[in-house]
């Protein structure tokens, strides 16, 4: 199979290999499959692992907030040694209840707490999924804070069209960034996905994802707008972050495959869950495929 490198990308190929599962498809009103206990260590990881993740994401809700572990324990009301045997994997939790509760007191979705307790999902993807993965928009509040800094910066220069000039380079060239997605597809002879990164073929999909954006700034130099040296670096960092999702998402999932995959789908099959695994990608980013998918076009 065709594959594409150089000084500036890494090696590509379109060849799939084992698929790498995106987690658990639904919520968790079925049946959620609980691993046994180590017999090595006599403990329950996947338990360890839901503490863990339980413990981060209220370190996301609650900013500035030391999060203690008896916090985590009050999400079950559990008293202080069976949240200790819940820390150290010595107590499972496989109610359905329980999973429900957490979901609901953390402002998370099911499945994710479900992906987490069957151990199709570590601590770490669970809080990817559950914080998301950066901007795929420009967020008007940054663009502005940039543009009130720029013209207290030039009080007696700041014009109109040096304005509209400024506002110019705050632009994302998407149909460019397209264009060089589809040139590294082409050369890599890619036509249904998986997209095949060699190097990260047994690695999870926020991993993929990640290592995929990062091929952006190599990738889209050319294309770099010479005008934004003059911008902030806040508002320069903005973009940057915008450009690389929107490239990693069109890499790993090009829109006219995921609307010929939808095209396909079984309406009695869960449709996020299915194209996260045919795509390699996680359901946060794939729901959000489907949706650029289902949009009119422009």
């Amino acid at each position: 199979m065709p594959e594409v490198s150089g000084p500036d990308v890494p090696a590509i190929s379109s060849k799939p290999q084992k698929p790498c599962p995106a987690g658990l498809s639904g919520d968790v009103s079925g049946a959620v499959r609980v691993p046994e206990a180590d017999p090595a260590a006599g403990r329950f990881r996947a338990s360890m692992e839901l503490f863990q993740f339980c413990r981060m994401v209220l370190g996301l809700r609650r900013p500035g907030v030391r999060i203690m572990d008896q916090h985590v324990g009050e999400l079950l009301e559990l008293d202080p040694a069976e949240c200790t045997h819940w820390k150290k994997g010595r107590k499972q939790i496989r109610s359905l209840n329980a999973l429900r509760a957490l979901a609901a007191k953390l402002s998370v979705q099911e499945w994710i707490v479900a992906a987490v307790i069957s151990g199709d999902m570590d601590a770490e993807e669970g809080v990817c999924e559950v914080k998301g993965y950066g901007p795929f928009e420009l967020d008007p509040t940054v663009v502005e804070a940039a543009i009130e800094s720029l013209r207290q910066a030039h009080p007696g220069q700041w014009t109109a069209e040096r304005e509209l000039l400024a506002r110019q380079h705050c632009r994302i060239n998407r149909p460019a960034i397209v264009d060089k997605v589809r040139a590294v597809h082409q050369a890599s002879g890619f036509e249904s996905p998986p997209f095949y990164l060699p190097e990260l073929r047994n690695q999870r999909p926020y991993v993929r994802f990640d290592s995929a954006r990062g091929m952006a700034p190599g990738l889209l130099k050319d294309i770099a707008n010479p005008g934004r040296s003059s911008l902030p670096l806040p508002l320069n960092d903005h973009l940057a972050a915008v450009e690389a999702n929107v490239f990693a998402l069109e890499l790993l999932a090009p829109l006219s495959l995921v609307r010929r995959e939808i095209a396909a789908s079984d309406p009695a099959h869960d449709l996020a869950a299915r194209l996260a695994e045919t795509f390699w990608l996680s359901r946060n980013l794939m729901n959000r495929r489907i949706k650029d998918a289902l949009l009119p076009a422009g």
